[in-house]
């Protein structure tokens, strides 16, 4: 694929994103095949779902060393960590979910998501029918990348 319509694929994702309601990461995903964008999709909460997708794991004291970059502080100084709820919907399964009950498949499709997939998303890419990968940023795990990757689907950093 030609670098410029791989800039502008990833930037549609990235508008996807920012249109994300998530406290902790905002994540756009765009799938496309040789027709041009099939599907998209962004993390957060199940459709009519009415929480939010994190909640506080922990609190921290004052001057105690937090190196986790989700950690952050209320007014009063008190640190915390917002972790994801298993029932977000990360936006790779958003967008091939779009696509059940429409005549278009994933099958030999390409995907763009702006942080690398979680093993989980990997796995469901692959069975979708997945061939290519483009990222963004890095996950706090490379197993999804490793799992694409050990399966046949090409993977690559778009930065």
């Amino acid at each position: 694929m030609k670098e410029q319509y791989k800039i502008m694929y990833m930037e549609m994702a990235e508008a996807c994103a920012r249109a994300s309601k998530a406290i902790r990461r905002k994540v756009g995903c765009v799938l496309v095949n040789d027709k041009g964008i099939i599907s998209e999709g962004l993390n957060g909460m199940p459709p009519k779902w009415e929480t939010e997708e994190c909640e506080v794991k922990s609190y921290f004291k004052k001057g105690e060393i937090i190196n986790d970059r989700s950690a952050s502080h209320d007014g009063d100084m008190r640190w915390y960590k917002l972790v994801t709820k298993p029932e977000c919907r990360h936006a790779e399964v958003a967008a091939l979910e779009k696509l059940w009950g429409k005549p278009e498949s994933a099958e030999g499709a390409t995907c763009f998501v702006t942080t690398a997939p979680c093993k989980n998303c990997s796995i469901k890419l692959l069975t979708a029918g997945i061939k290519k990968v483009y990222y963004r940023d890095k996950y706090s795990s490379e197993s999804g990348i490793e799992y694409l990757e050990a399966n046949g689907v090409e993977v690559e950093q778009v930065i």
